[in-house]
This record gives structure tokens, sequence and C-alpha cells, in this order.
């Protein structure tokens, strides 16, 4: 998880210290399998290294977001920006049985005293169960 960096365009998996052979056949796994935009970057400074469009980050962030800790979303955060988390959201607090619609996952986020990251995970993974016991998140 700790082997990627976001950056504006998409995502570079860093893989530097794989050998050519390696480097290849992951970069044709993530192509030809799960059919994202990749190309390999090669330089003095970095030898191999993979790259990530922007445009397959939805396929990218559906295939390993349930495989990642909710802490390590913001490696992804260049897509996780992007409007399709920016439109309403439903909060139903299971506690009092009240649900409570937000203008975005950040506003929820704040008023309710929670990670960002967190809500956007449990959206990800399509979760049932309420986070913390607690609250089950919709988007509207």
């Amino acid at each position: 998880m700790g082997d990627g960096v976001a950056i504006t365009s998409g995502l570079l998996l860093c893989t530097d210290y794989f050998s050519i052979k390696v480097t290849v056949r992951l970069l044709n796994v993530l192509i030809i399998r799960y059919r994202l935009e990749c190309t390999l970057r090669v330089s003095r400074k970095h030898p191999y290294r993979i790259y990530i469009r922007q445009n397959p980050m939805g396929t990218l962030v559906n295939i390993v977001s349930p495989y990642m800790h909710y802490t390590m979303l913001y490696k992804l955060k260049s897509w996780l920006n992007t409007p399709i988390f920016s439109h309403r959201i439903g909060v139903l607090d299971v506690k009092h049985n009240i649900t409570t619609d937000y203008n975005s996952i950040g506003e929820a986020a704040k008023t309710l005293n929670l990670p960002k990251s967190s809500i956007i995970s449990y959206l990800i993974r399509n979760q049932i169960s309420p986070y913390k016991g607690r609250y089950i998140f919709n988007k509207t």
C-alpha cells in the first residue's frame, strides 16, 4: 500500500526495486486482466515505475479498496476528489433512528467528527453494517 504516489494525472506505482521482467509482468496483468490504462516509466533516478492514468481510477479503486486500510485511501486522492464524491449523502443514525442529508461527504464528516476517508471507504466497499455500530451512509 505504501509503494505508490498519487499525482494530478493519475497514480504512480513505485516498482523501483522490481526487476524489469516482474515489472512488465505486473504491467501486463493491469492492462490485460483489469483493462487499466498503464505505461512503463523509465528514468535514471527511478529505474522502472508503472503509471496508471486518471481515467480508469474508478476501476482501480473498486479492485483495490477492499484490501486497503482506510488510512491509505489518500493514495487515491486524485480520483477520490473528483465530483463523484462531492454529491449529496444521506446518513442514518441507527442509535437515534434519524436520517440526515448532507451536501457532501466532507460536510458529513465534519459534522459527525469522522474522517472523510472512513466515509469514502464505507461507500466504496458498499458496506451494509453501520459504521462504528452507529451510522449507515448512502449516496443520494
